[in-house]
C-alpha cells in the first residue's frame, strides 16, 4: 500500500509515520522507484501498537486526553508531543541505566531529571521494562552509521573492511559502552524477556563480523577459523580497546585500530594470502627507464577499477602480480595478471596516474606512458629506489 492508504487506515499523518521510520520504532518500507515506498499490513499493526503505548492507561482522567491518533498525544494545556520526547526519555534512561543500575533506577529518576511528569511518561511507555527493551532495539540499529554500510559491502579487502567497521565502532562507543555493560548483566536477569533481548543485542553486534569472516575465509584472504568464537574474540578486543582509549587519552583511536590490524595479520590472515600480496612494484615506462616503489596508488586510489559489463570492479593494488600495457590502433589495452593466477584484459584510460613512493620521493607517471608493472613478494623486496 501506498503511504496514502497507510494514514487512512491508522490516523497517523505522513510526517510522524516518516519520523517513527527515523527514529527505528518503525520498520523501513520497500522502495519502488527513486520515490516511491510500499508500506505492508505489518506497518499497520506496528502503528497500532505504537497508538496504543500512547494512550492513557485511565481514558476518563482529563489529564491524559488526547485528540485523534493523527495530531498525537497532548499535554494538560492541550499542546502536542513531540515524538522527539520519546528519544529524550530513551536517551536519559541510557544513561541513568549505565550509571545506576536498572534496578537501582526509578522511574522518577528519569521523569525529574526530565522535568515531566509521570503521567507524561506514560504516553510513550507501559512500563520501566518496556523502556529498556525499546533502548536495547534503538542501541541495536545505531552502532554503525547506515552510510558505511554500503562502503563496507563494496570495499573487497578485508582489512580495510576491518578498518572500516572497527572506526565506526570506536566513534559509537562512548555512546552505547554504559548500555553494553548493563546489558551485559542482564544476561543473568530473572526476567526471560529482557535476557533473550540482551542476547539479541549481542548477536547482532557479532553477526556482521561472522559474515564479513566468512566472506574472507570464501576469499582465501583468512584461514580456516571458527567465526562465532573469532568473532566474539575480536568484538571483546573491539570493546577492550574503546575502553583503553578512554583510560590513556594519550593514545589516539587510530594508534589502537593499527595495533588491532597488526594482531589480525599475525594471527588469522592466510600464509597463501600474505605471501602473494606484492610488497613494491617494478615499473617500467615507455622509454625503458624502471623505478621500484612502494604504496602504489592509481589516480590516488589504493585500488585499479576495471570496468566489468556496466559496472566496475576494483582490484586492490597489493594483488595485481603484472600489468603490461599493449598500445593498438584502438587505444591502450592492458593485460593484467593477480595474485590467483587470474588473467584479465582491459581497456587503459591513458590520461590515469600511477604514483607511488620512492626511497626520496612520490614517482607520477600516465598510464599512457607506462610499459610494464610487476609485483614483487615482500621476501623478495628491497628498499624502493630507481
Amino acid at each position: 500500500m501506498k503511504i496514502g492508504e497507510l494514514e487512512k487506515r491508522t490516523g497517523f499523518n505522513r510526517k510522524d509515520i516518516y519520523k517513527l521510520i527515523q527514529m527505528g520504532l518503525l520498520g523501513q518500507p520497500a522502495k519502488l522507484g527513486s520515490n516511491q515506498f510500499v508500506f505492508e499490513d505489518g506497518h499497520v499493526l506496528a502503528l497500532e501498537k505504537i497508538a496504543q503505548l500512547q494512550r492513557p492507561e485511565t481514558d476518563d482522567d482529563p489529564k491524559f486526553r488526547s485528540t485523534s491518533r493523527s495530531d498525537g498525544p497532548v499535554s494538560t494545556d492541550g499542546k502536542p508531543l513531540s515524538f522527539d520526547k520519546k528519544k529524550q526519555i530513551m536517551d536519559k534512561a541510557i544513561s541513568l541505566f549505565s550509571k545506576n543500575g536498572f534496578e537501582n533506577t526509578k522511574l522518577s529518576d528519569i521523569t525529574e531529571s526530565l522535568g515531566m511528569a509521570k503521567g507524561t511518561f506514560y504516553l510513550y511507555f507501559k512500563s520501566k521494562k518496556d523502556l529498556l527493551i525499546e533502548c536495547i532495539s534503538q542501541l541495536s540499529a545505531n552502532v554503525v552509521e547506515r552510510e558505511s554500510w554500503e562502503q563496507l559491502r563494496s570495499e573487497p579487502d578485508f582489512i580495510r573492511r576491518q578498518r572500516i567497521s572497527l572506526s565506526q565502532f570506536l566513534k559509537a562507543f562512548p555512546t552505547f559502552n554504559g548500555i553494553h555493560i548493563l546489558l551485559a548483566a542482564s544476561l543473568q536477569s530473572d526476567d526471560p524477556e529482557i535476557v533473550e533481548k540482551a542476547k539479541d543485542y549481542f548477536r547482532m553486534l557479532s553477526r556482521w563480523l561472522r559474515s564479513d569472516l566468512k566472506r574472507a575465509i570464501d576469499d582465501k584472504a583468512v584461514r580456516e577459523v571458527d567465526t562465532v568464537i573469532m568473532s566474539a574474540l575480536m568484538l571483546g578486543m573491539a570493546q577492550g580497546l574503546g575502553t583503553m582509549i578512554s583510560i590513556y587519552p594519550e593514545y589516539t583511536k587510530e594508534q589502537g585500530i593499527d595495533a588491532f590490524i597488526d594482531l589480525l595479520q599475525r594471527g588469522i590472515i592466510s600464509a597463501k594470502a600474505e605471501q602473494s600480496k606484492a610488497a613494491c612494484w617494478e615499473v617500467t615506462d615507455t622509454s625503458g627507464y624502471r623505478v621500484r616503489l612502494v604504496d602504489l596508488l592509481f589516480d590516488g586510489n589504493p585500488h585499479l577499477s576495471i570496468e566489468l559489463g556496466q559496472g566496475e570492479v576494483q582490484v586492490p593494488c597489493e594483488r595485481i602480480s603484472s600489468l603490461r600495457i599493449d598500445r593498438s590502433d584502438n587505444g591502450l589495452m592492458a593485460e593484467m595478471a593477480i595474485d590467483e593466477g587470474q588473467n584479465r584484459s582491459f581497456v587503459v584510460d591513458g590520461k590515469s596516474v600511477l604514483s607511488g613512493r620512492l626511497g626520496y620521493g612520490v614517482y607520477k607517471v600516465h598510464m599512457e606512458r607506462l610499459s610494464t608493472i610487476f609485483g614483487i613478494p615482500e621476501t623478495e623486496n628491497t628498499a624502493a629506489e630507481p
